[in-house]
């Protein structure tokens, strides 16, 4: 065995050097870093960045330099295996000390990548995932040699939780370097037994500890998870907080990780995110709380894993599979008695009491009465006397006394002076109410004064002097009602409830609902659902369409709004089909539809029907047939056969047809519809173009290809000049020729054409959407008809596996792509893909 070595005593070479760092460039920032460690420990290196002249042989400078130098670090990452350069850099040491008793040749990666061959016959050791300190260390222990004894006893390996496991303690209210929490409480009061049992479930979790902590809204749950995070703040690496009350956003907040994680912050966030969760299975010491998350199914696939610590917060208490739950419960009297004390000073112990069992010892109603006899300057005697005498009204609709009655009655004191103090706060919230609990955008409003009332109209417009809408949103601040963020505002949902209570007392409640369905319509009506940079409005709406669809004041408007709303969901509903989500799509479609069956018009209940369909066919075909049927014969009889609506369910029947593989029936409704649009619309309308492309799908399905080959380029000439080369519509013609290209053995043409149709999709409409991987998926095949199986199989993998995270196990797509996976092991080419949407 070689023993260990102090710098400047091995036998360097004629250079002098102790070390040669040999890597590539994609890796320099490490070559550079370790070579930084090294020297600063009295070791002489040799390194491309720092000692070759400009102007000289670069062959020739590395080959010195790694025959001279008395021992190579080969910084190993993927790009360095796949260099060329790189590989007789090492294989030179190798050769040199084959044995591996003069350590000449030592492996150090800096990514997780694996060490083929040779490289995998010396011990090496890992950089990645370590905190700076703790490599130095590790570093300088490899230059070393010799037994690698630590100087502390390991930790117990079936100890997974990662704190409180240094030599050194840390500093004590040291915050880590990564650290994203919210501010500490400084009237945290209590719950020292709670704090106690999510130290010890964390500590005890195995192989990733994760704690959910739950009860009912006002709790003070998010308050204990953050008390936990600053108190033990200096056991941790890393703490991370993720607001996780949005599912479809949570992928974004993970990826903001990327950067303090020090990975790459450039590509979708999907794709970020899942290099972090990947970064977290290789870090110690971390702590990442979800805060408000509501779904643990939804939330699954987004928890990390790893030697670290999970920290749920949650209304609902069906976390036993995936946490160890802790249920949050009321405060102690004590703990309700030492928060008003803290927060009211000087009154009454007796007083003081009593109001806090007339809160039923709530957190979230004694701050808010705290905070209300704060502001108004009352006292906590003249508080509880208003309490008691608003509250019988309050039970006497059905709230709960313990929850509703008391944070409610609170909010209604406060919102009466509100509505004289600052009438227009009022009316926002108002509106508000009527919509989800979830972001707001300001523009909702801003953009459309002339559809509001005074005094919230003037507040919305640019230029008034005596009232902004900053000012309007700061009053409602002060109750902590609003959240806002950037451009979005959101209301509590506690509020909402006692905020729609009073507008429907108001003497306008349906004007107030009126209002709110215009605004959304106007908003939505300023979109595309063909659009993807508008897809994202879609979503952020989508909740807020909901929500109005179920308020009761919808019954009370007229059948012109209601139709409104009816239009607004249905181009929703299509938005999401074109952006493949098709789950919300779907849900949103039948909500309005259960609700407002009854209220609105014909015309407009069909359109979401319509649209409604085209979700259902993507698992029930058959159903969506029925749909589209029923959609057709009522425009039929409302509108007649050559109406643009009518059309488009002729159009529609004719499509499921082909899904169902009824390609004579399927050909002949198209023509009779393209035939119907031409003579109405006209050849170059967008409409009569979908018909033209259809048709040339329904004629190559039935191997006529020169034919439909002849019609798409039509179509694909047309669309180009009425939508451009980069639409959607364009996209899914260049698709068609590249898939006909495919069936005629025209590999080279194919392979071409789907490369660049991925490449448009992928800037378009992102990695892992629907349309983007069936052009994937049929690339992979183009590839295995040329007999690259490795390639193919490659990208056939790369498939399955954005499949799998976007679409789930089960899916029918996820399932025949893994039947082409195997059938490829097995070196069986796969069917040739078949086009049936």
């Amino acid at each position: 065995m070689v023993g260990a070595e102090t710098p400047g005593t091995a036998g360097a070479g004629e250079s002098g050097a102790d070390f040669f760092v040999s890597y590539t460039r994609t890796d320099g920032k490490w070559a550079e870093w370790i070579a930084w460690q090294l020297e600063a420990a009295g070791y002489r290196v040799t390194i491309q960045a720092w000692d070759f002249d400009r102007g000289s042989h670069f062959v020739r400078e590395m080959h010195r330099a790694a025959a001279t130098a008395d021992r190579t670090i080969a910084v190993v990452s993927a790009a360095y295996l796949n260099s060329a350069y790189a590989e007789a850099e090492w294989q030179a040491a190798w050769a040199a000390d084959p044995s591996g008793t003069g350590r000449k040749l030592i492996p150090i990666r800096v990514e997780d990548c694996p060490r083929p061959g040779l490289l995998d016959q010396l011990v090496g050791d890992d950089l990645f995932g370590l905190d700076p300190e703790a490599a130095v260390e590790r570093l300088l222990a490899i230059a070393r040699g010799g037994r690698g004894k630590p100087a502390t006893e390991p930790r117990f390996p079936g100890h997974c939780a990662a704190v409180g496991t240094t030599p050194e303690p840390g500093f004590p209210g040291q915050l880590p370097h990564m650290w994203k929490a919210p501010g500490r409480n400084r009237n945290f009061t209590g719950r020292e037994r709670l704090l106690a049992a999510i130290r010890t479930s964390l500590r005890e979790g195995r192989p990733v500890a994760v704690t959910a902590l739950h009860g009912l809204a006002g709790v003070g749950k998010t308050q204990l998870a953050a008390e936990y995070a600053h108190r033990y703040a200096d056991e941790y690496s890393l703490v991370w907080w993720i607001d996780a009350d949005q599912i479809p956003l949570i992928g974004e907040k993970i990826a903001a990780l990327a950067d303090p994680l020090g990975l790459s912050s450039d590509g979708p966030a999907s794709d970020l995110a899942t290099a972090v969760l990947a970064a977290l299975t290789r870090r110690t010491g971390w702590l990442v709380v979800f805060d408000n998350a509501e779904d643990p199914v939804a939330l699954r696939n987004w928890l990390p894993d790893g030697p670290g610590q999970v920290l749920i917060t949650s209304r609902n208490p069906a976390w036993g599979a995936l946490a160890d739950p802790i249920a949050v419960g009321v405060f102690e009297r004590a703990e309700s008695s030492a928060l008003l004390n803290r927060r009211l000073p000087g009154h009454a112990p007796a007083v003081v009491d009593t109001l806090a069992a007339e809160l039923g010892d709530l957190p979230l109603a004694l701050a808010q009465a705290a905070g209300y006899i704060a502001t108004t300057g009352t006292d906590p005697a003249g508080y509880l006397a208003k309490f008691r005498a608003r509250r019988t009204a309050l039970l006497a609709k059905g709230d709960d006394p313990l929850y509703h009655g008391t944070v409610a009655t609170a909010w209604s004191m406060a919102l009466d002076r509100l509505q004289a103090e600052a009438p227009a706060t009022v009316q926002l919230l108002q509106l508000c109410a009527l919509l989800a609990p979830e972001p707001i955008p300001l523009t909702l409003f801003s953009d459309r004064p002339e559809l509001l009332e005074s005094p919230l109209a003037d507040a919305c417009t640019d230029g008034h002097v005596d009232l902004d809408l900053d000012e309007v949103i700061g009053a409602a601040r002060q109750y902590s009602w609003v959240g806002r963020t950037g451009n979005m505002i959101q209301l509590h949902r506690l509020v909402q409830g006692v905020i729609a209570d009073s507008g429907r007392r108001a003497p306008h409640s349906d004007a107030i609902c009126r209002t709110a369905i215009t605004l959304l319509s106007g908003m939505v009506d300023s979109l595309h659902p063909e659009l993807p940079a508008d897809w994202p409005q879609y979503w952020l709406l989508t909740p807020h369409l909901a929500a109005l669809c179920h308020q009761a004041a919808v019954r009370a408007v007229d059948s012109r709004h209601v139709d409104r709303l009816l239009h607004s969901v249905a181009a929703t509903v299509s938005a999401h089909g074109r952006s493949g989500t098709f789950a919300a799509g779907e849900a949103l479609a039948c909500a309005s539809l259960d609700i407002l069956a009854h209220l609105g018009g014909e015309q407009a209940l069909l359109r979401v029907h319509h649209e409604l369909a085209w979700h259902v066919a993507q698992r029930r075909p058959a159903r969506a047939e029925q749909i589209h049927l029923d959609v057709l014969a009522a425009r039929r009889r409302l509108l007649g056969d050559d109406h643009p609506d009518t059309l488009a369910s002729r159009q529609e029947v004719a499509w499921i047809a082909g899904v169902q593989r009824q390609w004579p029936d399927a050909e002949k409704q198209y023509r009779e519809v393209f035939d119907a649009r031409r003579r109405v619309l006209g050849l170059d309308d967008s409409e009569t173009l979908i018909s033209w492309h259809e048709l040339a799908w329904a004629i190559a399905n039935q191997s006529r290809y020169d034919e439909a080959e002849w019609i798409l380029h039509c179509v694909l000439k047309a669309r180009r000049k009425v939508v451009g080369d980069h639409h959607l519509r364009t996209l899914t013609t260049q698709h068609e020729l590249a898939w006909i290209a495919a069936l005629t053995g025209r590999w080279s043409q194919a392979e071409a054409g789907y490369r660049r149709l991925l490449g448009a999709r992928r800037r378009l409409l992102g990695h892992d959407h629907p349309e983007t991987l069936v052009a994937w998926q049929e690339l992979a095949w183009v590839l295995a008809k040329q007999g690259r199986h490795g390639a193919a199989l490659t990208e056939y993998q790369a498939v399955l596996e954005a499949r799998e995270q976007t679409q789930g196990d089960e899916h029918p797509d996820v399932v025949e792509t893994r039947r082409r996976i195997e059938l490829l092991q097995l070196g069986r080419i796969p069917q040739p893909p078949v086009h049936l949407a």
